[in-house]
């Protein structure tokens, strides 16, 4: 069977990690220049630190392997991987918190390159929402959700390079 959905959402998801984009900014450009000295920095009591985010993508890129494999969902909006504490992330360090985004990202993309575009039509069980939802309707949302953070990424590093925390030309 063709899947020419399923590579075009892998070709997007893999475009705003380091590709040109229309929306400008992708994921390596705010990126680059992250350390641990800035990737905890709440740069605004409003908004969450780069690691947060990062990490959050990471949990919710995962949850989507899951509902792929197992036809459920497993991560709940409330649960605390969901958003993981600041203490819990800097005991981490940017460093793993960046390759486990880099490997879940890769295990998703990995995954989808492997389906036909079927797969789209089947279901799951929505722990948060208690209901059948399509794959297409996860997936899908996974990009939304990316492309989404990726907005307040770009967000956040302004406040930082504003603070002289980052340098937005890196």
């Amino acid at each position: 069977m063709a899947s020419t959905i399923i590579q075009n959402i892998c070709k997007q998801l893999s475009a705003i990690q380091d590709s040109r984009v229309w929306l400008g900014a992708n994921f390596s450009s705010r990126l680059t220049g992250i350390n641990d000295d800035n990737a905890f920095i709440r740069p605004h009591p409003q908004l969450k630190s780069v690691a947060e985010l990062i990490a959050h993508i990471s949990a919710w890129q995962k949850e989507a392997v899951v509902k792929i494999n197992t036809k459920r969902s497993g991560l709940k909006d409330e649960d605390p991987a969901n958003w993981l504490p600041l203490v819990q992330l800097s005991e981490k360090g940017w460093a793993a918190i960046r390759k486990d985004y880099e490997e879940s990202l890769s295990a998703i993309i990995d995954l989808l390159e492997k389906q036909d575009d079927s797969l789209l039509d089947q279901v799951y069980f929505d722990i948060d929402f208690q209901d059948h939802f399509s794959l297409r309707f996860a997936i899908n949302g996974l990009l939304q959700h990316s492309v989404y953070h990726l907005g307040q990424l770009s967000l956040v590093v302004k406040f930082l390079a504003e603070a002289g925390l980052y340098n937005l030309n890196d």
